[in-house]
């Protein structure tokens, strides 16, 4: 039977359908990374917020709201990436062994630490593309600068030109990198192994089925996002309106005094971004677990029969 992408695209929704529970759990997973990023940097979270309000005025605020969202960067990143490991090899075992669910297809072994190491290397080798961007981007508008400083200091038409193929450039490079590393973590879960290398060689002549697949995923993930961007704005305005104006404009100029009247629209904002996490990990992750089961898996030896 040839490959689908319509069905394969769906896969995610058949997921959700046929293990709601698993998926709760997932989203409840993602819940006590966040509880825990909180309960960690809650104190950075408050600096952070004080300190926006003064950035202007206090240029040591500013440092301060700098360094207290670093913290949190440093603390939730890493944590973040550890539910996202655990998440998405869950959402593989649903598709690749859907009848050994274990505890909710979670684990906390192997698979999940090698996938974590293929996200840090992924993201570190983001930011350094991302750095090489920002600097070459520097380099053409300073040379332009000041080539052009003798004669009014207007940006010359040619630099301003070379901005749009630089982020299309950057944008095919992303999609690219994007589809050509998007079968690692059913490979990862399925196999074994660190599976950087392994889905290179895996999509490799597979590259434009694995675009439209991406493209079809990304259309159906779409219409769910909006769907839950709009509950979500609904439920924050249903928020806010439990609150007087004053109240409002006093918490932004001491949230911790005020921190029992924003608890409840804290821990609904935290449940809802658990809930919707483990959504998003399950439509879009299962599309290409369904790929490596139907095209890149090793398929059973058929079954000979003996002469009598």
């Amino acid at each position: 039977m040839p490959f689908s992408i319509t069905d394969a695209a769906f896969e995610g929704f058949r997921v959700m359908r046929r293990a709601p529970l698993a998926v709760l759990m997932w989203g409840l997973a993602y819940l006590v990374m966040l509880v825990l990023i909180v309960l960690l940097c809650g104190t950075a979270i408050f600096s952070m917020m004080q300190g926006a309000s003064m950035v202007e005025n206090d240029p040591a605020s500013a440092m301060a709201a700098f360094g207290s969202l670093m913290m949190v960067y440093a603390v939730g990143i890493p944590l973040s990436m550890i539910a996202a490991a655990v998440v998405v090899a869950a959402t593989c075992r649903a598709v690749l062994t859907p009848d050994k669910p274990g505890f909710f297809y979670m684990r906390l072994g192997g698979a999940e630490l090698r996938l974590f190491g293929a996200y840090l290397v992924l993201t570190i080798g983001a930011l350094a593309i991302i750095f090489a961007f920002v600097m070459v981007m520097a380099l053409i508008f300073g040379g332009a600068a000041m080539a052009n400083a003798g004669t009014g200091g207007a940006m010359p038409t040619a630099a301003i030109a070379l901005i749009y193929p630089l982020i299309f450039g950057a944008l095919i490079l992303w999609v690219w990198l994007a589809v050509r590393l998007s079968l690692v973590a059913p490979i990862t879960v399925a196999e074994g192994r660190f599976a950087l290398g392994r889905s290179w060689a895996a999509t490799k002549g597979r590259f434009w089925t694995l675009l439209d697949l991406g493209a079809a995923t990304m259309v159906r993930w779409f219409i769910v996002y909006m769907a839950m961007v709009v509950l979500m704005m609904f439920v924050a305005m249903v928020g806010v309106s439990a609150f007087q104006p004053d109240a409002l404009a006093s918490m932004e100029q001491s949230p911790q005094t005020h921190w029992s009247a924003i608890l409840p629209l804290v821990i609904a904002y935290i449940v809802f971004i658990a809930g919707f996490s483990a959504i998003q990990f399950t439509v879009i992750s299962t599309p290409f677990a369904a790929f490596y089961r139907d095209v890149i898996a090793p398929k059973p030896a058929p079954a000979t029969e003996t002469a009598a």
